[in-house]
């Protein structure tokens, strides 16, 4: 059959005869016409589309029927799928939970900027999943921007095929449409080929992680794309019917992501039984909250980019068959998504492993021994027997749930001082020992964002001091949050007119500005985005308007000298001439006369980068204090435990819309909750679960090199009392030493 074509074509220049015409593929003009044409239609309804043009046809013959006027026009075949071989650059028939395609490409032009590209599915022809685009057509809400390729980038995507249509492009200046339009070519956008998106499965791996634990996990899924909509994923895991646990570790940055997590049983025929349902993120008005019942849960997991929320997904109180399905919805809560998640199914649990075995921990006796040092100090080290190395490799707690590379923050340290290590602490009899504190807390400053931008700069003074001078200049809005932050933060932890021979007047006043380069906005970030100035609380503050609407404020710092102490502790403090001199003394004047404005470049007077908009910190300023004490530290506890929480291994299924809890479908992971000690009541509860706790001691005032070691029996992970004595050495040699602690 031969191969036809469709073209476009319009007469915009005004002509004296009124039409029809005759259409005729060649110049005679007496055979039978192709076709016929009003002159409206080729002026008014532009661009007016012939079809069903042989193949070959390069110029259309057009008679007009009643004045016998002639002319020709010239055509081209608009099958630009074909003539311009488009295609996709890093491109897949077939993937594995993940859209992965490059940029468009073709013959016509070397490269192609503008086009949008409609996927449709799965498994579906007209069901629109997601749009994605380059140009001038990636502005569109719910576009996502070419390439979409590389981890943050490829699209996770429930399993089925997918059919890509390209929607617009625009090739040599000639804008083509899969739907028309005025000034559009007609085209068919069905030239890219499908892709096969399988599922996630318990046997095929897709994350590529080396460092461990991460690596423990099968799949790793991300995405890190900026859209005018917010995009929700889904995708979709094959399970198996020997499926008992799915582990996952899921990080939802500042801008927190609802994770929810549900199973499509055969058994339970077309009702989804959901699993999980959890907003998690570090945004303030996230509030951990992981009641049972609660639909969605909450858990603020920071603030840090790197904190994960772990979970024990369990499905053992569920009748599971093969080629069951888990489908995970990731919706975040802003148009710049930043997400990941890791992702296992386990067949099994270890419950009985070095970590969680109900047995305390002993002394390895041939391991203890101290090291005497000034200052009445003595040393105390021992070993005590625990895993080994390689047991946390091992050890399905530690793995997924201890995640080494970090913690979680709701739960705390997960595993502490379990593994066979080398344990030190430090005793000594009366010293001076020094530290310092936060007035009135230490507070992470909160980023906010204004619509115009704000500069910072750094002066110095020309009266020989060489003091410095911040001068931070933006909005009133912005620069009254600055200057009332500093004025409430100094009122509560300052008293004016404090003398430098007292211990009140070493304090320092930290604030919080943005760093060079930090983002324009408070979207989600990976990487450090401010810096910190340390001042002095009698340094001056002036404020004001600029003759352009906006306001100013201007700091001068003062420099100290340390007048409380002129002369050294001596040789016996606890870090009192560092904290004195060096921290607090050196830090304030550093950052009144140091050249380098602290960070942001080395000539003394410059603007601070303006960050383009206006990025500043509320909460932006607190006090550290220095503190000088007396102390004695004749004894010293450790322990070694391994934690817990409802949020770990619990599983309560769910249905219906308001969701409801199925009771007799729950699932727990070891009954870790039933023999430790509890904490946290509230929204969710942590458990201890103790494995060892001794305590050193120096029972001698006259001679710190005697010591003792006491233990805390522990009973079912529970510390328990009386305290018992485990170790004595005195007088140089050992003098008890009990075989129920030490080995």
């Amino acid at each position: 059959m031969p191969t036809t074509f469709s073209a476009a074509t319009c007469i915009t220049s005004s002509f004296v005869s009124p039409g029809p015409f005759n259409i005729y593929l060649t110049d005679d003009y007496g055979s039978t016409p192709f076709s016929s044409v009003t002159k409206d239609q080729l002026i008014l309804d532009c661009p007016f589309i012939f079809n069903n043009i042989p193949e070959g046809t390069t110029t259309l013959y057009i008679k007009d029927v009643d004045e016998f006027y002639c002319f020709t026009i010239p055509i081209q075949d608009n099958n630009i799928c074909q003539t311009c071989n488009l295609g996709l650059s890093q491109y897949s028939a077939t993937t594995t939970s993940i859209i992965n395609a490059g940029v468009l490409t073709g013959t016509c032009q070397s490269t192609i900027v503008d086009y949008k590209i409609n996927w449709y599915g799965p498994n579906s022809t007209t069901t629109l999943a997601f749009s994605s685009g380059s140009g001038i057509y990636a502005t569109p809400a719910s576009t996502y921007t070419h390439p979409l390729s590389g981890p943050g980038r490829s699209i996770p995507s429930i399993a089925g095929v997918y059919t890509p249509i390209i929607d617009k492009v625009k090739i040599n200046g000639i804008t083509y449409s899969n739907t028309g339009g005025t000034g559009n070519i007609l085209f068919s956008g069905s030239c890219l080929p499908t892709t096969n998106v399988l599922p996630l499965t318990c046997d095929f791996r897709t994350n590529n992680q080396t460092n461990w634990p991460y690596s423990a996990y099968t799949h790793y899924l991300t995405l890190d794309i900026l859209s005018n909509t917010p995009q929700t994923i889904i995708s979709t895991f094959k399970i198996s019917a020997d499926t008992e646990y799915i582990a996952w570790a899921f990080a939802g940055y500042q801008n927190p992501d609802r994770i929810t997590v549900t199973l499509n049983g055969s058994y339970y025929g077309s009702t989804p039984i959901g699993l999980e349902d959890i907003v998690i993120g570090w945004d303030n008005s996230v509030v951990t909250n992981l009641t049972p019942s609660l639909f969605p849960k909450s858990a603020n997991t920071g603030p840090s980019n790197t904190y994960f929320y772990r979970k024990i997904t369990t499905l053992t109180g569920l009748t599971i068959t093969d080629n069951d399905t888990i489908t995970i919805k990731v919706t975040p809560t802003t148009t710049n998504t930043l997400w990941e998640l890791y992702i296992s199914c386990l067949t099994n649990w270890d419950c009985d492993d070095c970590y969680s075995q109900n047995v305390t921990n002993k002394i390895i006796g041939s391991s203890i021994y101290n090291t005497p040092g000034t200052c009445n100090k003595n040393t105390i080290y021992f070993n005590v027997s625990g895993c080994s190395f390689n047991d946390s490799y091992t050890s399905d707690l530690y793995t997924y749930y201890g995640f080494g590379d970090g913690y979680n923050y709701i739960d705390n340290t997960t595993i502490s001082n379990l593994t066979t290590s080398l344990y030190g602490y430090t005793l000594f009899n009366p010293t001076f020992s020094c530290s310092y504190q936060y007035c009135p807390n230490y507070i992470v400053a909160e980023c906010a964002e204004d619509s115009s931008p704000t500069s910072y700069r750094k002066t110095f003074l020309t009266d020989g001091t060489g003091r410095g001078v911040f001068g931070f200049t933006g909005s009133c809005q912005v620069i009254s949050s600055y200057y009332n932050d500093w004025v409430n933060t100094k009122s509560s932890c300052w008293v004016d007119g404090t003398s430098p021979t007292s211990i009140g007047y070493y304090k320092m006043i930290v604030m919080t500005i943005p760093s060079v380069g930090a983002p324009n906005n408070c979207d989600d970030f990976i990487g450090t985005r401010n810096i910190q100035i340390y001042l002095h609380p009698t340094s001056t503050v002036v404020t004001g308007t600029t003759g352009g609407g906006q306001c100013y404020m201007s700091i001068t710092t003062n420099t100290i000298t340390n007048q409380y102490h002129p002369t050294p502790y001596g040789s016996c403090d606890e870090y009192c001439n560092y904290y004195l001199n060096d921290y607090f003394v050196g830090n304030i004047n550093n950052y009144s006369t140091g050249s380098t404005a602290n960070g942001y470049g080395t000539d003394k007077d410059f603007p601070i980068t303006s960050n383009g908009s206006g990025v500043y910190y509320t909460k932006s300023t607190y006090i550290v204090s220095f503190i000088e004490t007396t102390n004695s530290q004749t004894s010293r506890a450790q322990n070694g435990y391994f934690t817990s929480s409802t949020s770990i291994g619990n599983t309560y299924p769910f249905s219906g819309n308001p969701s409801t809890i199925i009771p007799s479908l729950s699932g727990t992971v070891c009954n870790y909750n039933l023999t430790a000690i509890e904490s946290n009541y509230g929204t969710y509860q942590r458990y201890f679960h103790y494995k060892w706790y001794y305590e050193c001691r120096l029972p001698n005032p006259l001679n710190s090199l005697d010591y003792e070691i006491w233990a805390y029996p522990i009973v079912n992970y529970n510390i328990t009392y009386p305290q018992v004595l485990a170790y004595r050495y005195s007088g140089g040699t050992v003098t008890t030493s009990n075989p129920t602690y030490i080995i």
